[in-house]
């Protein structure tokens, strides 16, 4: 096993402020994500936004159960899918783990704790530009503002301790990684390719790509800053579109298709037997 599997994943190590690689790559994607979503919302483009009611208490909870979700399993239920589609044997715990927390809830929302949950201190839907479909330019000028502090966030703020950002170092020209840094990206890398199914080896691609773009500072960050404003877009046309792709409520849904589906099978043998 490489020896920085044993740190409980990137993701933990990203909590630990050791690694925060993470940190800029997603506030980039919510600097272009609220740029797009709410320029062409001013331009007339509906969208379904679904704001969810602050209800405090439950959120609370519900927020420290998804942390320590995170901190154990290393995956977001975005990334699940993602480790999955690499061949990685943890993932399968965490998409089994987020798929048994979807159907807690939906046991736990039908009784009188549940509704609790959700009903005290519960503020209703909160916005920063008014109610929904109004006051849509100054939303968009919020979402500037905003955009502007993630991106100086994803450009300031060093992945690593004494370092620069992976943004900073491939705008400037002579932006270089030190020794120090190489190292550390050397060794982020391993931990990312351990657990995969596929082979490694000198001659495999994946492995070949993945040091590739570590040594290449500049080549490595152009990659991160576009993963970036990708997933940014997505979650845009994912408001669009009206689909879940692979946000967290992709549990809650399939979930819903299995009670569905035992349901069926429950008709279909109760009409098989009259």
């Amino acid at each position: 096993m490489h020896p920085t599997a044993e740190s409980g994943g990137f993701l933990l190590r990203d909590r630990k402020w050791q690694d925060r690689l993470f940190v800029g790559c997603i506030a980039i994607a919510i600097g272009a994500g609220a740029l797009a979503l709410y320029g062409l919302a001013a331009l007339g483009v509906a969208f379904h936004w679904g704001v969810k009611p602050d209800y405090v208490l439950g959120v609370a909870f519900g927020a420290a159960l998804f942390g320590v979700g995170i901190a154990i399993s290393g995956y977001v239920p975005g990334t699940v899918w993602m480790g999955l589609g690499e061949g990685r044997r943890d993932a399968i715990y965490a998409l089994l783990g987020g798929l048994l927390g979807a159907a807690s809830w939906t046991l736990i929302y039908q009784t009188s704790f549940g509704q609790w949950l959700i009903s005290y201190d519960n503020f209703g839907q909160i916005y920063f530009g008014g109610k929904v479909d109004t006051n849509l330019y100054v939303g968009f000028g919020i979402a500037v503002v905003w955009a502007i502090v993630m991106f100086s966030i994803a450009y300031f703020l060093p992945r690593y301790k004494g370092g620069k950002s992976c943004a900073y170092t491939s705008l400037h020209k002579s932006g270089k990684m030190s020794t120090v840094e190489q190292e550390k990206y050397i060794e982020t890398a391993g931990m990312l390719m351990e657990g995969a199914s596929m082979p490694l080896g000198k001659n495999n691609i994946a492995e070949k790509v993945n040091y590739h773009w570590t040594v290449s500072s500049k080549l490595f960050g152009v990659v991160m800053m576009s993963v970036g404003i990708i997933i940014g877009l997505m979650l845009v046309l994912e408001m669009f579109l009206h689909q879940i792709f692979g946000e967290s409520t992709t549990y809650s849904w399939i979930v819903a298709k299995i009670w569905l589906l035992q349901e069926y099978i429950a008709i279909a043998l109760l009409l098989s037997t009259q």
